[in-house]
């Protein structure tokens, strides 16, 4: 049986993962203000939200496989702005991915170290 958890993030997975594709391949209408907003910061909450949505969508994926999934989805992203002439490869960007894949699995721990109980609780 499907909770209402797993099918709301399989749904929400989707679309966000889209949005997420846009906003790195379309063009930055002022490049200044990309500049001036923390871009990393970006990278690590899109990351960490993808990480545990595909993790709680598809519970039946191993974590090391989520974990792969979205660090090939991140270097995806930065091969494609590579091959565009209004965007470039940054391994920063790989980097910010990669805090946000780790930070996104420290909650997937946290969340399983609570449900099942913390000690002297029960």
């Amino acid at each position: 049986m499907v909770s209402y958890i797993q099918l709301f993030t399989k749904i929400l997975f989707w679309p966000l993962l889209v949005f997420v594709s846009a906003m790195a391949w379309l063009p930055v209408r002022n490049p200044a203000l990309t500049q001036q907003h923390p871009d990393k910061l970006n990278h690590i909450a899109a990351f960490v939200v993808l990480t545990v949505m595909l993790y709680l969508g598809y519970p039946e994926i191993r974590i090391a496989h989520v974990v792969l999934l979205m660090f090939a989805y991140g270097l995806l992203i930065e091969v494609v702005q590579y091959l565009l002439a209004y965007r470039h490869f940054s391994t920063g960007d790989i980097l910010a991915d990669a805090v946000g894949i780790t930070l996104g699995v420290a909650i997937i721990a946290i969340g399983h170290w609570l449900v099942r109980g913390l000690p002297g609780l029960n």
